[in-house]
């Protein structure tokens, strides 16, 4: 990287700290801060819950797992067929529920139609595992970060943590759901970007005819999730993946804290269907930027160019590959974008885990 990209990191981690504070006196009770006076536009909203899902982990571990990853392939779209059925069973029953009560999170929910004592332990368990996932989002900004900076992903993950933390408590959830926005366009600019880019190095025949056919099988209807080979069999994916939806943006705080922030039901049906309609084109582009970029990453001539990039030689880079998948956007982006550009889209994507 060099001073324009560092330029755009200043500039962008400046922005959303300096809105955050801009924001902090409107922060004047728990309406406010948790659910910005319910004066969120539905597709913020929508956009918002989207960035959460298809954010920095996507963008690094999605072309990964399509192009490099043990067992992996296009057989990541399989995630996506079910959500517009799961999130029928949230739009029709959990949301309506939920926004007429006008409840400020779901454990408020529990305790009105259970007891305190189920909203203390549904609440404690939620804070282990959103926890757990929340390091899971930081790791990956750690990844793209360590990698474009040149520095430890402890140091990177730290950093990533602490802007993080500070522009989430100045600004509320308003924050929170505007950056999301910002960072869900850039990210689709660096999808367009960065596949088309690979594209244009690789070469559409040899992109496909690179990558092994088995990589490039989307549907298996032979397997019902009962042995390890069938873990990405088309029906256990879908009968699972409608309960794991329904739960998700349904029942996870992280989900319903941001469909709580609109005005009314209807708003959040059409915030949700941002999702239902728009998540598999967006995994479907993630997908196609994988095999594009796998395809320029195993060519001789691009290893070159990567191992002067990143001063280190073609084995170093192969095995840094081989070892970790993860390193392939980060990589690519460093050896084949334009300075700028670079940091313009590492920091969004990079920044991207609340």
């Amino acid at each position: 990287m060099n001073v324009w990209d560092w330029s755009v990191v200043v500039i962008y981690i400046a922005g959303i700290i300096g809105i955050a504070l801009l924001l902090t006196p409107s922060q004047r009770n728990l309406q406010d801060y948790y659910l910005a006076s319910k004066k969120i536009k539905w597709w913020q909203s929508g956009l918002s819950t989207m960035a959460t899902q298809l954010g920095a982990i996507s963008f690094v571990s999605a072309p990964a797992f399509v192009a490099l990853k043990e067992e992996g392939g296009l057989k990541w779209l399989c995630y996506e067929f079910s959500v517009p059925l799961g999130l029928i069973l949230v739009m029709g029953i959990i949301i309506p529920t939920l926004h007429q009560g006008r409840f400020i999170s779901i454990y408020e929910y529990l305790e009105v139609r259970f007891n305190s004592s189920t909203r203390s332990l549904v609440s404690f368990l939620f804070q282990i595992g959103r926890g757990l996932a929340t390091a899971v989002a930081v790791l990956a900004g750690g990844l793209i970060l360590s990698t474009a900076l040149a520095i430890s992903t402890t140091s990177a993950i730290i950093l990533v943590g602490l802007v993080t933390i500070i522009y989430d408590v100045l600004g509320g959830i308003r924050v929170v759901i505007l950056s999301d926005v910002l960072q869900m366009m850039i990210i689709m600019v660096g999808i367009i970007l960065c596949g088309g880019i690979a594209l244009n190095l690789a070469g559409w025949g040899d992109s496909w005819s690179l990558i092994s056919p088995e990589r490039l099988k989307i549907l298996d209807f032979q397997h019902w999730g009962f042995s390890p080979e069938g873990k990405y069999g088309f029906w256990p994916m879908v009968i699972g993946g409608i309960f794991l939806y329904a739960s998700y943006y349904g029942c996870d705080q992280s989900q319903v804290q941001r469909e709580l922030t609109v005005k009314d039901v209807e708003a959040v049906r059409k915030s949700l269907l941002i999702n239902a309609l728009g998540r598999f084109p967006v995994v479907l582009m993630y997908c196609l930027m994988g095999i594009f970029i796998g395809a320029v990453v195993i060519s001789p001539e691009s290893l070159s160019k990567m191992s002067s990039v990143m001063n280190l030689d073609q084995e170093a880079i192969t095995q840094m590959l081989k070892n970790d998948p993860d390193r392939m956007v980060p990589l690519f982006i460093l050896s084949f974008l334009p300075h700028g550009l670079i940091g313009f889209i590492l920091v969004a994507t990079g920044m991207n885990s609340s």
